[in-house]
């Protein structure tokens, strides 16, 4: 008799519950935007990696995230829809170790060793010196960011985080080069940021280096640089469109064209911050929850470019067709070594850490035809 009560005054609350009048929460858009901002800062998606390295519990996460968005007077999120709506929908693995990857695993096994091999030494070297770059890179960037809201560097410098994805479409996908940009707002004493999508126009447009500098051509074009003086740009490694003799050669001539300063740096690999990847995952899950409600699928570039303009603070463009320079370019020995490129004139200044104040080489370009007259 106890259980069968039990169960009917279970379900008597259950089914008043029901028949009660009950308010929608209203969820305000700058409290959306500034929870996924603070997410992407907090729970970054390292360069190189699918996932994120979550290092506090649960509760902990969202007492820090409470307290950010009471200091910038903004209405919290509650707990359940902060950790079990956004943070549900990541992927997240709990980790006191924000370290995870081969080299630095492979350091871990190591270091602690009073007498290593010689193999063990080497992967003891290689993994001293990779976790150093991390660091320092790591550092760097945020750093220069933090000068960046602060005010320090006035409202003439940019900070610009570059990278790659893929968009799936019905059947296909398409590349897109993400391109991230912090701005100094002075209204407002804050970051301001804006996130760019640009779009292969067919599904065989390829992510190489060519892809980039259409991109940046576009963007030079449409004035998204009017009035600026400096610009960091911040992206991994990317052998193939990024760290590569002729991307180097054509930021050189950018800045020899445009009265602006550019100051490459790259992110060690697999720790970089880099927020494309957050970007991107925020765009992705709007894309799929706006087919799995519509029951539409999207078929062609220009259809996802329409719809990520709809997400607060991204805009979609569809890249313009990849100009292939046909000029030979000699290749820059030794590149893979120098995380910060400095430019003038012909000249492409090498530095081993983003920090140094001095380079370590000086490389020399061609005259190339980026921009025929």
């Amino acid at each position: 008799m106890t259980i069968k009560r039990a169960r009917n005054v279970e379900g008597n609350y259950a089914f008043d519950l029901k028949s009660r009048p009950h308010k929608r929460v209203i969820l305000l858009p700058e409290s959306i935007d500034h929870a996924h901002r603070f997410i992407d800062d907090e729970i970054p998606i390292r360069s190189g990696r699918d996932h994120r390295i979550q290092l506090l519990p649960d509760q902990a996460l969202y007492d820090k995230y409470y307290r950010d968005a009471a200091n910038k007077g903004i209405k919290p999120l509650s707990k359940t829809y902060f950790v079990y709506s956004l943070l549900a929908c990541l992927k997240i693995h709990h980790s006191k170790d924000a370290t995870i990857c081969d080299l630095c695993k492979s350091f871990s096994e190591v270091k602690g060793l009073v007498v290593r091999t010689e193999e063990e030494e080497k992967k003891f070297t290689e993994g001293s010196h990779h976790q150093l770059l991390w660091l320092s890179q790591s550092q760097y960037y945020l750093d220069i960011k933090s000068q960046l809201q602060s005010g320090k560097l006035g409202k003439d410098s940019l900070i610009i985080v570059q990278d790659f994805t893929q968009v799936q479409a019905q059947s296909t996908f398409y590349q897109s080069l993400i391109i991230c940009i912090y701005g100094y707002d002075e209204k407002e004493k804050d970051l301001e940021r804006n996130y760019h999508h640009f779009m292969g126009e067919s599904a065989s447009t390829k992510n190489d280096v060519w892809f980039v500098v259409s991109v940046w051509k576009k963007m030079v074009e449409d004035n998204f640089f009017d009035g600026i003086k400096n610009i960091y740009i911040f992206s991994d490694g990317g052998p193939k469109h990024f760290k590569i003799t002729s991307c180097l050669s054509f930021f050189s001539s950018l800045q020899e064209k445009y009265p602006f300063s550019i100051s490459y740096n790259f992110f060690e690999s697999y720790h970089g911050h880099s927020i494309c990847d957050g970007v991107a995952a925020h765009a992705k899950e709007f894309l799929n929850r706006y087919q799995r409600i519509n029951q539409i699928p999207l078929k062609k570039s220009k259809d996802i470019v329409e719809l990520i303009s709809h997400v607060h603070n991204h805009a979609g463009h569809l890249a313009p067709p990849s100009e292939l320079i046909t000029d030979n370019f000699p290749t820059f020995n030794g590149i893979r070594s120098y995380y910060k490129f400095t430019f003038r004139d012909k000249s492409i200044f090498a530095f081993q850490f983003s920090k140094d104040l001095v380079h370590s080489k000086v490389y020399q370009r061609n005259t190339y035809n980026f921009f025929p007259k």
